[in-house]
């Protein structure tokens, strides 16, 4: 609204004969507006990838198309605003679209039959159906292994539902506004998603393949047969083992098999699974639902066998197998929800069966059936295996599933410490290591006033037992310390992926442990000491590649093409088109070439008299103005050039009054060499005022400014309006960038920020983007801001070039705050001096 005022007040001004000029000022808005959303976009990318955030990929992909759009909509208003200039932009734009979204090409998505394979038809090439399915079937068919009859509704079957149902878009819709670092939105988009597919009918044809399937599994048993429905995803138990993330449906009969089915489709939307699902980087539509429908074992015991050891780090070929086992059926087990019964069987020489704590559940030779069929495995698998089983009330055993082992990487160490070394007050031992490591944070337990929602992050979890919904928290833990609960269940496998230590069997842990209190966590040697143990943390650590760097993985090749800039100066011979190799670096050549065609080449831009001028000053920059009105004094208007006296503008008029403080050092210099570090902390940070590519400029009227302001890599906007009426007067900032590294551009924005807020701006922050608005003013008030701004601005232009922490933030932000501006000598909180004078 602000900008079709603008162009109206331009249209008074000029008159009828520049009207092609205003048009083409207008156009050059265009490129700015683009230009401010390309650089939000881009702001968020950076944030997710340096800032390691786990994402939802559909939202990766719809930013990215919003993006490729903004980015495409500038190009077209700089061809507009020069025509016949810089159409060979549009090159570089198609082939890096092309590259992204080739990244982006979802698998097909075959919804034709067929919709049921029996088990015995599966081999280990089928496509159509997940890894758990097919080994399943390879267990039967090639190693002759006790196996469940069953069959499979394959991904065909789970595309065609969606299909039917018009649910693909609605879904990706849903998943593309999730952030999965919010609890509150995970389980709010998963309701959403869940009753998408309760709703659904199950396709007739569908329906009628699954209800034919189950009724020749009864026919080929002679009998009515209840069975389990399990989810069986493409990508499940293969590198990413999903272990508990989705839904098993047991004792089910044929009238409920297609609800059933339905339970498990949904459960691919269960907030867990999102929440696991994308920090491994992959998409809903990579992770297609089969599912696994197996005849029910009425179990005598069911348990878990580790063919090798998992929680060292070591290479594979431990010494020992291991069996965990519970009565009756195993959901107990893996829920967490009950303690097991623990056998060892010694793979060195003759296997000799070790029974912890007096396991009674299976006999010797019981035991040592399954140490034979675990070596089958691991043989046939060529890895360690993950393997579950039942013993039915006839003795007999089936295997149940058989997946690649998870085993967790810690980073080497001079070797465990002796307890009596640790001065620390020892809280609690014991207990058994279920994923290791060492973790330090604030104890944190579940009750009615402190929901998971409430938990922060960094936190040392105290529970009961350990049931794989936590799975979705993992983002926020430092560790986890659990009354019950085993190696063995499904969130200590996917604790032990992310790198989360977990202490399991610590009687009175609820209450032994206080909230609120800090704690070190030795998960490996089950201790827990009150407060930070530096000794013990810098010895062993936590754990290495948690999910996000599945997700940081993928989203490299992205970055490459998106993000990364690689045109730094305007003056190179190669800073052209053909360049260009990522979106980043079209949009900083647009707004150059743009920037250069309103401002600089002003030969072909506005008239002389509504031209724009270079402001004269003793500062080291070039900025071009265009009056609109009342901003210069009337002998200006034949001038190429204006002194700051000459300024009438009152927001410009101040702002330069900060920028010329006296405190702010320029140390004189005038040059910025685009190629080195070296040079911009030499320099200054300040573009040459004899390079007209790298100039500043501003829109300004009498009470009006619109400032784009260059200080080396990073570019500041200033847009103010400073009238008689306090309700219409405003100040907005925007900051963006900088030479530094990616962490001392991060602390340069939380500077900012804190003295802006302390000043009445309402801050928002994106990476390395800082947007300030204060509106509501009186005029000799937002005056004092707009000072205050110029002296922040000339103050922090190399600050991200020795900010080093937080408390470095606090420090300098309270001594500007104090009247400081300087900040060409620093240190850190470490008290090593920096400097920037040359």
């Amino acid at each position: 609204m602000f900008l079709r005022a603008l162009f109206r007040s331009l249209q008074s001004f000029f008159p009828s004969s520049q009207r092609t000029a205003l048009e083409k000022y207008e156009t050059f808005r265009e490129v700015l507006r683009h230009d401010r959303a390309a650089h939000e976009l881009l702001a968020e990318f950076e944030g997710v990838y340096y800032g390691k955030r786990h994402e939802e990929f559909c939202r990766i992909v719809r930013r990215y198309d919003q993006l490729a759009r903004t980015v495409g909509e500038m190009i077209e208003s700089l061809c507009r605003l020069s025509p016949g200039a810089h159409e060979r932009l549009r090159i570089p734009f198609q082939s890096l679209d092309s590259q992204v979204k080739a990244l982006f090409v979802p698998p097909a998505a075959n919804g034709a039959p067929p919709f049921i394979l029996p088990l015995h038809a599966i081999t280990a090439d089928t496509v159509e159906v997940g890894h758990k399915t097919r080994a399943l079937a390879q267990l039967a068919t090639r190693l002759h292994l006790p196996v469940p009859d069953g069959f499979a509704v394959t991904v065909n079957g789970f595309h065609h539902f969606l299909a039917e149902n018009g649910l693909r878009e609605r879904i990706d819709d849903l998943l593309a506004e999730l952030n999965i670092e919010s609890l509150e939105d995970l389980q709010a988009v998963s309701g959403r998603l869940t009753a998408l597919i309760a709703a659904a009918p199950v396709p007739a044809d569908l329906a009628a393949a699954i209800v034919q399937a189950f009724a020749s599994l009864s026919a080929r048993r002679g009998r009515p047969v209840s069975v389990a429905v399990r989810s069986s995803a493409l990508g499940e138990d293969e590198a990413t083992s999903f272990a508990g993330q989705y839904r098993s449906v047991l004792h089910v009969g044929q009238g409920e098999i297609l609800r059933a089915y339905k339970e498990v489709l949904a459960s691919k939307y269960a907030p867990e699974a999102l929440y696991y699902r994308s920090c491994h980087g992959l998409s809903d539509v990579e992770t297609a639902m089969s599912v696994l429908v197996l005849e029910m074992i009425e179990a005598e015991a069911s348990g878990v066998m580790y063919t090798d050891t998992v929680c060292d780090s070591g290479e594979p070929g431990g010494k020992e197998l291991s069996l965990h086992v519970v009565r009756g059926q195993g959901e107990a087990l893996v829920s967490g929800a009950m303690a097991p019964e623990v056998f060892r069987v010694s793979r060195e020489g003759a296997p000799v069966v070790v029974r912890q704590g007096g396991a009674s559940l299976l006999d010797e030779q019981q035991a040592l059936r399954l140490f034979r069929w675990g070596l089958r495995l691991e043989d046939y698998f060529g890895s360690p295996q993950d393997v579950e089983w039942s013993l039915d009330r006839e003795g007999h055993f089936h295997v149940l599933q058989s997946r690649p082992l998870g085993r967790r990487q810690t980073a080497s160490g001079p070797g465990p410490l002796m307890a009596e070394h640790i001065a620390a007050p020892l809280l609690l031992a014991g207990g058994e290591q279920a994923a290791g490591g060492v973790a330090c944070g604030v104890v944190y337990t579940l009750g009615p006033d402190t929901p998971l929602t409430a938990m922060p992050g960094g936190a040392v979890l105290v529970v009961r037992d350990t049931p794989p919904a936590y799975v979705k928290v993992l983002g926020r833990l430092a560790a986890v310390v659990a009354e019950q609960g085993s190696q063995a269940c499904h969130f200590a496998t996917v604790a032990r992926e992310f790198g989360v230590p977990v202490l399991v069997r610590i009687p009175g842990a609820t209450s032994g442990l206080t909230p609120g209190m800090e704690v070190t966590v030795d998960a490996e040697n089950g201790r827990i000491y009150a407060g930070r143990v530096a000794v013990l943390l810098a010895e062993r650590s936590a754990g290495v590649g948690s999910g996000a760097s599945y997700c940081l993985k993928r989203l490299e090749p992205v970055m490459e093409r998106v993000s990364f800039l690689n045109l730094l100066d305007p003056r190179a011979r190669d800073f052209k088109p053909e360049s260009c190799r990522s979106l980043h670096d079209i949009v900083r050549y647009a707004h150059e070439k743009a920037m250069q065609e309103m401002f600089v080449l002003s030969g072909h831009g506005l008239s002389r008299r509504g031209g724009a001028r270079q402001l004269k000053s003793e500062l080291p920059f070039e900025l071009f103005v265009l009056d609109i009105g009342g901003g210069l004094h009337p002998d200006a208007a034949e001038k190429r050039s204006v002194s700051p006296e000459e300024v009438r503008c009152l927001p410009l008029k101040a702002l330069w009054r900060g920028l010329s403080h006296p405190g702010v050092a320029w140390d004189g210099r005038q040059h910025f060499d685009w190629q080195g570090y070296e040079a911009i902390v030499m320099g200054g940070g300040i573009a040459s005022p004899n390079s007209a590519s790298l100039a500043s400029y501003a829109v300004i009227g009498e009470d009006y400014l619109n400032i784009n302001i260059r200080f080396g890599y990073h570019f500041t906007i200033v847009d103010a309006f400073c009238g008689g009426t306090p309700a219409e007067n405003y100040c907005g900032l925007r900051f963006v960038g900088g030479g530094g590294e990616y962490t001392g551009r991060l602390l340069r924005v939380a500077f900012l920020a804190r003295i802006l807020e302390r000043l009445g701006f309402v801050v928002e922050r994106a990476a390395d983007l800082l947007d300030a608005r204060v509106i509501g003013l009186a005029g000799d008030a937002l005056l004092e801001k707009l000072d205050l701004i110029g002296r922040l601005l000339g103050a922090t232009r190399l600050l991200d070039m020795v900010l080093k922490d937080e408390e470095m933030v606090v420090r300098l932000a309270d001594d500007f705050l104090a009247g400081r501006y300087d900040f060409r000598k620093q240190q850190s909180s470490g008290k090593q001096e920096r400097s920037l004078s040359p």
